[in-house]
C-alpha cells in the first residue's frame, strides 16, 4: 500500500496536504459544535487541531530535506514556498497551542473558556488562509505554467490546477470524515454521526469532478509529452482512480440513504452505520494506492522498483 515513505520528498508529499484540507473539515465540525454547544464535538475538534499542529514538525523537516535533495527544482519557487511555509507553520503551531489551552479550559463555563474557543476559531481561519498562499505545487508541476495551445484539442490550461486542488479534497476529507465517524460511533454522538455522513456524501460528490479533471489533466501532461513523465504511470493512476470513484460513490450513496432514514425515523440503525464503516475502510485503502500512483506522475524521486514506470 506504499504507506512507508521512501525519501524526504515522499514524506513531504504525504504530510503537507493534511493541514489545509484537514483544517477545512475540522473547522466545519467545530463551528457546528459551537453553534449547538455539543461538548463532544468541540473537544474532538480541539484535539484534532492540536494533532494537525504536530504535523508542522515532519512538514518542516521533510520540506528542508526535499529542498536539498532536488537540485533540479526552481530555486526561486522553493525560496518563496519556504518563506510562506514558515509563516504557515508558525500559524499552525499557534492554532495548536490555542487548542490545547481551550481544551484545558473546556470543563470551565467561565469567560476564559468562551474566549479561548473563539480564539482557536480565529487562528484556524487565519492559518487556513496562509496555508493556501503557501502551496508549493508550482515547484514540480511545470504543466501549471504551460501556455502551449494544441491544435484541435480544447483542454483549458486551468484544468491541471483544478485537479491539483480537487484531488486532495476527497482524500484528506475522507480520512477526517472517518476519524470523526469512528469517534461518533464510540461516543454515540448523533451530531458527529450526521456531520461525518454529510462529509462522506460531499467526498462522494467531489469524486466525480476530481476524476473528470484528471482526464483533462492527462492531456496537459502528454500533449505535448513531457520526457520525465511516463504514460504508463498516468494510466496506472487513472485505472486505480476509477475504483476510488466507485468506492466514494458507494460510501456517499449509503451515507445519504442513512441520513434520509434518520430524518424520517429520528434514529440511526446500528447495522447501517457498520456497513458504511466497512465501505469507508475499503475505499480508504483503494484511495491510498490511487494517491500514491498519482504522486509518481510528477515525483519520480519517490518511485520504487515495483512501481510502474
Amino acid at each position: 500500500m506504499h504507506l512507508i515513505p521512501q525519501s524526504w520528498s515522499h514524506v513531504h508529499i504525504l504530510v503537507s496536504v493534511f493541514p489545509s484540507f484537514g483544517l477545512v473539515c475540522v473547522l466545519g465540525f467545530y463551528i457546528a459544535g459551537l453553534l449547538t454547544d455539543n461538548s463532544v464535538t468541540k473537544r474532538t475538534c480541539l484535539v484534532l487541531f492540536a494533532l494537525v499542529a504536530l504535523l508542522s514538525v515532519p512538514i518542516y523537516l521533510s520540506g528542508a530535506g526535499s529542498m536539498s535533495g532536488n537540485p533540479g527544482f526552481s530555486k526561486a519557487a522553493m525560496n518563496t514556498h519556504y518563506i510562506w511555509g514558515i509563516v504557515a507553520l508558525v500559524a499552525l503551531v499557534l492554532t495548536g497551542v490555542g487548542a490545547v489551552v481551550a481544551l484545558g479550559l473546556s470543563g470551565s463555563a467561565g469567560r476564559e473558556s468562551h474566549y479561548a474557543r473563539r480564539l482557536v476559531l480565529g487562528l484556524a481561519v487565519v492559518t487556513l488562509g496562509v496555508l493556501i498562499v503557501a502551496n508549493g505545487w508550482e515547484i514540480n508541476h511545470r504543466e501549471l505554467q504551460s501556455a502551449v495551445v494544441i491544435p484541435d484539442v480544447t483542454t483549458p490550461s486551468a484544468w491541471p490546477y483544478v485537479h491539483m486542488i480537487l484531488n486532495h479534497a476527497p482524500t484528506v476529507g475522507f480520512l477526517f470524515a472517518m476519524a470523526f465517524y469512528i469517534v461518533a460511533l464510540v461516543a454515540n454522538n448523533d451530531l458527529m454521526k450526521q456531520g461525518s455522513l454529510v462529509l462522506f456524501v460531499i467526498c462522494g460528490i467531489l469524486g466525480v469532478p476530481t476524476y473528470v479533471t484528471g482526464t483533462a489533466t492527462m492531456w496537459a501532461l502528454t500533449q505535448p509529452p513531457i520526457p520525465e513523465i511516463s504514460k504508463a504511470v498516468i494510466n496506472a493512476h487513472r485505472d486505480m482512480a476509477l475504483w476510488t470513484l466507485f468506492g466514494l460513490a458507494f460510501t456517499g450513496g449509503a451515507s445519504w440513504i442513512v441520513l434520509w432514514r434518520y430524518r424520517s425515523r429520528g434514529t440511526f440503525s446500528k447495522g447501517s452505520l457498520n456497513v458504511i464503516l466497512l465501505f469507508a475502510i475499503l475505499t480508504l485503502g483503494i484511495m491510498t494506492e490511487t494517491g500514491h500512483r498519482g504522486g509518481l506522475i510528477n515525483h519520480p524521486e519517490i518511485r520504487t522498483a515495483t512501481d510502474p514506470g
